[in-house]
């Protein structure tokens, strides 16, 4: 009678608590595995790290701009308080129907 009760207990115990931490653990290693599955597929494109080289890490700083701030040219936008002509009438003509020509049957 002993061993039923506690063979419940231990049943109880592992469907309550064990149960859903295995879940979450598993649930966790799999995003970490698609994350670095997709980070070495599509590499730098997304955030990843080339293949064969180290996802970069949370702990990373992050770096700073690409472009330089002296590259390129400013350019000054104005604004205009006259409104836009209006479009040109469009003359538009019908074409003419194109028929296929009967069918003959090839004996």
């Amino acid at each position: 009678m002993h061993t039923v009760i506690i063979t419940i207990l231990v049943v109880y115990l592992f469907w309550f608590y064990i149960r859903p931490w295995l879940v979450r653990y598993a649930r966790r290693k799999m995003e970490q595995r698609v994350r670095d599955m997709f980070a070495r597929q599509f590499g730098e494109a997304f955030g990843g790290a080339p293949y064969g080289e180290e996802p970069p890490t949370a702990r990373q700083e992050r770096r700073g701009k690409k472009i330089p701030s002296d590259v390129g040219e400013y350019v000054d936008f104005e604004e205009s308080s006259s409104p836009l002509p209006p479009p040109p009438a469009v003359n538009i003509r019908a074409e003419q129907q194109v028929t296929d020509i009967d069918w003959v049957e090839i004996d």
